[in-house]
């Protein structure tokens, strides 16, 4: 007994190590050799879900009285799937054939595109490898026809329905509404994380940006299952779309299409006048464009607001080529200005009140003044500014009407520009009153 006991213990001793070494390799196998299976697994399986975004519709714009300025139109996009393009054409050669067949087809069901639009779209570095980018947007019903008949010739190309901005009143406050464009990069990059979920192909711009946070929908989220060729197999969760809200401005559409045609008449008689006010070289005015903006009485709320020469925003829908862009960007009257809000103009007799408020404020003018409510001025058609040299140093009135003796009230009436030029002139000449004062009030005007 006592001679098979080192024996035993050393059977033993291999028994315990062997199932250390078991239990050791097995511990391996499920914390790294496992692992790694499961983490391949699970990332053939996430290859495999697609998420698939669907734009909610935007909110419409109604004018004061509920008419609607902006709406929304069913249409046919053309998009497609990078994988299954990718998949099915791995050189970049047959890909540019691809893009060329697809335009042509396209082009004849009568949206024009070209190839190198395609091509672009497809190599953006804004879209990963498993986006499905949009093409072109409006394309005619007959296009579907001809991929269901030929999908093997097209890959990864779908026809799906979209929204698209609507303007019942035509180009009517182009202006005004502005239109919607593609992103750019840029805002793209601030918008990214935004809960609306914005995608590279959407679309903003315009005026329509100033009410996006309303007008902007929530898209539709579906999460879907994939082959390898990329077609659906099942879908593993789906989030409802959010339509975007309506926006309602104080404009009375009505009102702008008379401010509108009263706009452009004025203009193209201006352009009809001459200007004498230089007698040696007598021309016609220089009346390129214009603006007007009709408010309430109280001054809050624009009723009209109007800039000409205009331009037709329908151009914009669903992306304007670049020759359009490039005619209106090389006219020289500049139709996309927004005159009446980013132009600088004279406030020209508008000023004149706020000469005599600024004048009877400041006791300039009044019962203590330099000059009584009551006292009369000499008008005599013209004035020179005093110490003036150059252009711009006569007032004229008018064709050059001589009032005589004027006082407040008369050059009121009258619109007299030599008295309004004399008062305002007495700011900068007075003891105790200097021109500031009369600029602080322009300013609270």
């Amino acid at each position: 007994m006592n001679g098979q006991s080192p024996l035993r213990l050393a059977m033993l001793g291999v028994l315990v190590f062997g199932l250390f070494a078991s239990l050791f390799t097995r511990l391996w196998y499920l914390q790294v050799a496992e692992s790694q299976r499961i983490e391949a697994q699970t990332t053939a399986r996430e290859n495999l879900l697609r998420t698939v975004y669907t734009a909610a519709p935007r909110g419409r714009v109604l004018d004061r009285n509920d008419n609607v300025l902006i709406d929304n139109r069913l249409v046919n996009e053309v998009v497609v799937d990078k994988f299954t393009l990718n998949e099915s054409l791995p050189r970049a050669s047959d890909r540019r054939e691809f893009g060329i067949k697809l335009a042509r087809e396209i082009s004849a069901a009568g949206r024009l595109i070209k190839a190198s639009d395609i091509e672009d779209v497809l190599l953006d570095q804004r879209y990963g490898p498993f986006d499905v980018v949009s093409i072109v947007k409006d394309v005619p019903e007959r296009f579907s026809i001809v991929i269901g008949e030929r999908e093997d010739d097209f890959p990864g190309v779908e026809v799906r329905k979209t929204n698209v901005r609507f303007y019942p009143y035509g180009s009517r406050a182009s202006h005004l509404l502005g239109y919607v464009g593609a992103i750019d990069g840029d805002t793209y990059a601030k918008v990214i994380e935004s809960v609306k979920l914005y995608q590279p192909s959407d679309e903003i711009a315009g005026v329509e940006a100033s009410f996006e946070d309303i007008l902007r929908g929530t898209p539709q989220v579906e999460v879907i299952e994939v082959d390898a060729a990329g077609d659906r197999i099942a879908v593993v969760r789906t989030t409802d779309a959010i339509p975007g809200n309506d926006v309602r401005l104080t404009v009375d559409i009505n009102l702008q299409a008379l401010v509108e045609k009263e706009l452009a008449e004025g203009i193209r008689n201006a352009r009809q006048r001459l200007d004498d006010h230089d007698e040696e070289n007598v021309v016609p005015y220089n009346a390129p464009g214009g603006a007007m903006v009709l408010l309430d009485p109280d001054g809050s709320r624009i009723l009209a607001m109007a800039s000409y020469p205009t331009y037709d925003q329908r151009l914009f829908l669903g992306g304007i080529s670049q020759r359009s862009y490039d005619i209106l960007d090389a006219d020289e009257t500049n139709p996309l200005f927004n005159r009446a809000a980013q132009a600088g103009y004279a406030p020209g007799s508008t000023f004149k009140l706020i000469t005599a408020y600024a004048a009877l404020d400041s006791g300039l003018l009044g019962d203590r003044g330099y000059l009584k409510r009551t006292q009369f001025l000499l008008d005599e058609g013209t004035w020179t500014i005093p110490g003036c040299l150059g252009t711009g140093c006569v007032l004229r009135n008018a064709n050059n009407k001589d009032l005589g003796a004027v006082d407040l009230q008369l050059a009121i009436t009258e619109s007299s520009n030599v008295f309004f030029g004399q008062l305002g002139y007495q700011f900068n000449v007075r003891q105790g009153f200097q021109s500031q004062q009369l600029i602080d009030v322009a300013k609270d005007f």
